[in-house]
């Protein structure tokens, strides 16, 4: 019985890190300014927006690219 558990665990442990490998790559893509533009202030400008119009999660992640 404790093996199935164990097995359960590891499978579930396994999708889990591959889901936050996936979520890890899309961030690393989301995280590009425009040209000419100092990424800091361009994501930080655009988290206060998102913020303004109730996107909250969206603005956590442009937060956090102005902080990469």
């Amino acid at each position: 019985m404790n093996r199935w558990f164990t097995l359960l665990g590891s499978a579930i442990f396994l999708s889990l890190l591959l889901v936050n490998l996936a979520a890890a790559q899309d961030a690393a893509d989301e995280c590009s300014a425009p040209p000419g533009i100092a990424p800091a202030i361009y994501f930080v400008g655009q988290g206060d927006a998102h913020a303004a119009s109730a996107q909250h999660a969206r603005a956590i992640v442009d937060y956090t690219c102005a902080l990469a």
